[in-house]
C-alpha cells in the first residue's frame, strides 16, 4: 500500500467508519460471487444494519461527498483506497453515480423502516 493510499485508508477509518464498513464488506472482490450482483450485495448490507446505523452511514456519506474533490483520479482513489470498494470506475462521474445509488438505496430503506416523514 502506497503512502497516499494508506493516508486515504486511515482517514476513512477515522471519519467514515460506518460507510467504509458497509462498502468494504459488500463490495469486495468476492461479493458478487456470494450475493449474485452488486445490487443484492448492497441489499444484504442494508438488511444487516439497524435504522440508526443506516442513518449514521447517510451522515458519513454526505460528509464524504462534500469533502471529495472533483478529479477523476481523486474520486476513484478515495472509493477504492479509502473506502475499500473493489470495483473499476472509468471516471469520477461513474464513481459518484455508484455512491449516489448507495445513498438512494439506504435512504429508501430508512424511510421504509422509520416512516416516510424522516428526511436525510
Amino acid at each position: 500500500m502506497s503512502k497516499g493510499s494508506r493516508a486515504l485508508w486511515t482517514d476513512a477509518a477515522g471519519s467514515n467508519p460506518a460507510l467504509r464498513d458497509l462498502l468494504m464488506g459488500h463490495f469486495h472482490e468476492h461479493a458478487t460471487a456470494i450475493c449474485g450482483s452488486d445490487e443484492e450485495s448492497l441489499a444484504k448490507g442494508i438488511e444487516e444494519r439497524s435504522v440508526e446505523q443506516l442513518k449514521a452511514i447517510l451522515t458519513e456519506w454526505r460528509g464524504w461527498m462534500d469533502g471529495i474533490g472533483s478529479g477523476d483520479g481523486e474520486v476513484v482513489r478515495a472509493l477504492q483506497d479509502g473506502l475499500g470498494v473493489n470495483r473499476v470506475f472509468r471516471n469520477a462521474v461513474e464513481a459518484r453515480a455508484f455512491m449516489t445509488n448507495v445513498h438512494d438505496r439506504i435512504l429508501v430503506a430508512v424511510r421504509e423502516r422509520a416512516g416516510n416523514r424522516w428526511n436525510a
